[in-house]
């Protein structure tokens, strides 16, 4: 099944009575690192295991993801092409500081992006060979494009501590095409050491280390039991990117200069964004824009189309 994203574009018309309304590496296929001490420290969560970074402001969120992982969630416009969801987290030679990896034009290991430590021992026996983990990832998107050897890698942490290199196994090869987010399904191996208290995994890039070079996007990490391999329907509809500014020409403006401007219609525009649905069927979608002045904490008006119902695929087969 070829997946195709259909997205959705609304505009809201913020124009009404003349008043503005604000608002080469080679990579051996198991790498043995030091034990982290602090995993006790910090606790074991439990399946399931989501985040699709669309509440961030820039930095990861330590609910999923180690804070030692180095990978940035960098804000609009991003780095990502019609993501799944709004907000991808990019993997480039620079750590979150903005400190390259290297001071020389150098190739190895760069962003990292480490899950948070699970208690797999929570999954019944009789469920463990259903556990999957789900990831879209885009290869360059707005920014840079990475060499042929460069690589983004996904570990699976065993039980005596040996990271397992899981994704992408020869003789696959990545997808190329930088505006386009691909799936990829991955099964934890119905194995005794990987279901322990204290399991992670890891998106690891391999790269140019002295700047922001050799980009990777990931975007919708899910992990769950339950799964199988043909499992990429979600129920979920998304904004793919934040609302356009309904400001023609500007981002931002003083309500003071506005309101003095008799001709008010020349500073606006329609604000506009794209709507995706995740889920293998029609499904009806509704909107609505809420208005709401910031300052004041007041919600000056609603917008929606609760009786008008916009019909669109997520597959055209």
């Amino acid at each position: 099944m070829k997946q195709v994203a259909v997205v959705f574009l609304m505009l809201i018309s913020l124009i009404g009575n003349a008043q503005l309304r604000q608002l080469s590496i080679q990579h051996s296929a198991s790498v043995k690192l030091p034990a982290n001490a602090r995993i006790q420290e910090i606790g074991s969560i439990t399946l399931p295991f989501w985040d699709d970074f669309s509440t961030s402001t820039g930095l990861i969120d330590t609910t999923w993801w180690m804070p030692s992982s180095q990978a940035q969630i960098i804000p609009r416009p991003g780095n990502g092409i019609l993501p799944p969801t709004v907000n991808v987290v990019t993997f480039d030679g620079v750590d979150a500081n903005g400190n390259p990896y290297s001071p020389t034009d150098s190739d190895g290991p760069v962003d990292s992006l480490v899950s948070k430590p699970i208690d797999l021992t929570k999954v019944p026996a009789s469920l463990r060979s259903t556990v999957y983990l789900s990831f879209f990832y885009q290869v360059k998107g707005l920014g840079n494009q990475p060499e042929p050897e460069d690589s983004l890698i996904l570990y699976f942490k065993k039980k005596d501590g040996d990271w397992q290199k899981v994704w992408p196994i020869a003789p696959e090869k990545y997808a190329t095409d930088p505006t386009i987010f691909t799936e990829k399904l991955i099964n934890v191996p119905n194995d005794a050491s990987y279901f322990y208290d204290g399991f992670q995994f890891k998106f690891q890039a391999f790269g140019r280390q002295n700047g922001w070079y050799d980009n990777w996007n990931v975007d919708y990490v899910y992990m769950d039991k339950r799964r199988s391999s043909g499992d990429n329907s979600y129920l979920d509809r998304a904004f793919t990117d934040l609302p356009s500014s309904f400001l023609k020409g500007y981002t931002a403006m003083p309500f003071n200069e506005f309101a003095a401007n008799a001709n008010h219609a020349q500073f606006l525009t329609n604000s506009s964004t794209w709507l995706r649905t995740l889920e293998n069927i029609v499904q009806p979608v509704e909107f609505t824009a809420i208005i709401t002045d910031t300052l004041n904490n007041v919600v000056l008006d609603t917008i929606a189309n609760s009786e008008e119902l916009v019909l669109f695929p997520k597959d055209i087969l």
